[in-house]
């Protein structure tokens, strides 16, 4: 049962049964014997750590894995983002060219089979986690963006992908603001749910409320330093940590911004459906959906979590949701994400020890690439041959995406 009382708790973690209050509320987890040394240790519980570790558990069957976060499955930004599945998680790939062994177009049909394929069987194992189709709705923030949406109906055309151009009267039917749209089929998750549900994978060990300090390469092995004292000792180690990388002692540096997502929910009776996830693309992400009747709505663009932040999220709420105009959120929630170059994941080997692999940075690919990050990094844990080969490919791609976000937006714009 949900409170009515505005928190800074997720309200997707919230309506865990599980959840459990206090200073640093989180899924509960029952004690588990600490283990002296497992085969992979996964640090960070998030939807890349999590995805990771069930893909080994299925791929190498007698693998011992153990995933170790500070707090519990979906604590960070897994946990507390809108549960909204970009099908084409790479927007780069919209741009004519090469990357790497594919072309953009050819990249975007094969991640958008891998994200597809990924829904489906989440949909089917963990029904709790609420994976459901829906129609995702991009509208332009600002007038030169609007020239990029209508150029994308085309891209999308070319690569096979489902797109419609709606109009400023069926776009406002939504009771959203009157101004054209372009919208696909997409999906939708409830976050913290999915978190919880990957973490009871049978076989993976799930240790919560374990911080890690560091990691460690050893002679023929990885070292797991927690913040205790106490030490985990595996053959191989993968970072998922997200925002968090920067608290650990890793024998990397890792490049990205750390800023602050801000989201709210709205007491229930609000005018709309739960098959929508909307979002107006611009400078600043705002993104917006209703679930159970309550219009959830937020964005991301501040260093720190302030009082101003939560109003600006406010003030954007009334501008795009007029309907919504004054109602009081009774939840308010914040965390902070891992922003790359070019908003592009890190997957790859640590460049001083090859039995260290980093899987961070999903922010701007958010839930679609995150749940799918199993088959990208496999064959950098197991070894070549255990490589998925759409999984491979796909991360080698990645690689070779121009990472300068100003590329793409220099591209879109018209020509004089």
């Amino acid at each position: 049962m949900i409170t009515g009382t505005t928190t800074s708790r997720s309200y997707w973690q919230a309506a865990l049964p599980e959840f459990e209050p206090g200073p640093t509320p989180g899924p509960s987890s029952r004690p588990l014997p600490f283990p002296e040394r497992v085969d992979v240790a996964v640090i960070g519980a998030g939807f890349a750590g999590l995805s990771i570790a069930c893909d080994l558990l299925e791929s190498a069957p007698g693998i011992e894995v153990a995933v170790l976060d500070a707090h519990g499955p979906g604590f960070g930004a897994s946990g507390r983002n809108a549960g909204g599945v970009l099908p084409f998680a790479v927007p780069q790939w919209l741009l004519p060219g090469r990357v790497g062994p594919l072309t953009g177009t050819e990249a975007i049909v094969v991640l958008r089979g891998l994200i597809a394929d990924r829904m489906r069987r989440l949909a089917a194992d963990h029904p709790t986690a609420e994976v459901r189709p829906t129609t995702m709705l991009l509208m332009a923030a600002h007038p030169p963006v609007h020239t990029g949406l209508r150029w994308t109906v085309g891209r999308m055309a070319a690569a096979g992908l489902e797109s419609e151009w709606w109009d400023r009267d069926r776009v406002a039917a939504t009771g959203t603001l009157r101004r054209p749209a372009l919208t696909f089929p997409a999906w939708t998750v409830q976050p913290a749910a999915l978190a919880a549900a990957l973490a009871g994978t049978p076989g993976l060990q799930m240790l919560g409320n374990h911080p890690v300090a560091a990691v460690e390469p050893t002679h023929g092995g990885v070292e797991i330093v927690l913040r205790s004292g106490a030490t985990l000792n595996a053959d191989r180690a993968v970072v998922a940590t997200g925002a968090y990388t920067s608290d650990l002692r890793l024998p990397d540096r890792i490049d990205g911004a750390v800023v602050h997502a801000s989201m709210q929910a709205d007491p229930p009776g609000v005018r709309g459906t739960d098959d929508l996830f909307a979002a107006a693309v611009g400078v600043r992400p705002t993104y917006w959906r209703v679930h159970e009747g309550r219009l959830l709505f937020g964005g991301a663009d501040r260093s720190r979590p302030t009082p101003e932040a939560g109003r600006a999220v406010q003030r954007l709420r009334d501008r795009y949701r007029p309907g919504a105009a004054g109602a009081t959120p009774d939840f308010r929630w914040n965390g902070p994400i891992l922003v790359r170059r070019g908003e592009l994941p890190l997957l790859a080997h640590s460049p001083a020890c090859a039995r260290i692999t980093y899987a961070v940075g999903f922010a701007g690919s958010g839930v679609a690439l995150a749940t799918s990050a199993g088959p990208l990094v496999r064959d950098l844990v197991l070894g070549p041959a255990a490589a998925d080969p759409v999984g491979a490919t796909l991360r080698a791609a990645l690689a070779a995406t121009p990472t300068v976000p100003t590329a793409a937006l220099r591209a879109l714009r018209p020509r004089r």
